[in-house]
């Protein structure tokens, strides 16, 4: 299965979402976004959102939409970070 919708966001900030993608066949998505939070001490914290229609473990049904937030590392942002795997039929 793979999601079907795709969001970058800051956390608390509904209104600062960085960027959104839908998945390829494969699962693989690309987001393009920036971010700045007021203040110099003041550091984006970046999360990813995804949607998706995966079933439950040990079902074969797919249900309304579930949600995954996957907290990203701020120790340094390139201008490129690779999701390795996110495992959305788990939680």
């Amino acid at each position: 299965m793979t999601s079907s919708y795709v969001i970058l966001a800051l956390p608390w900030e509904t209104d600062d979402v960085m960027g959104t993608g839908y998945t390829d066949e494969f699962g693989n998505f690309t987001i393009h976004g920036c971010a700045d939070d007021f203040g110099a001490w003041n550091d984006p914290d970046l999360l990813l959102f995804i949607m998706h229609r995966c079933p439950e473990p040990g079902h074969t049904i797919s249900i309304p939409h579930r949600f995954r937030t996957v907290p990203l590392e701020r120790k340094y942002m390139p201008d490129e970070i690779d999701v390795p795997l996110v495992r959305l039929d788990h939680e």
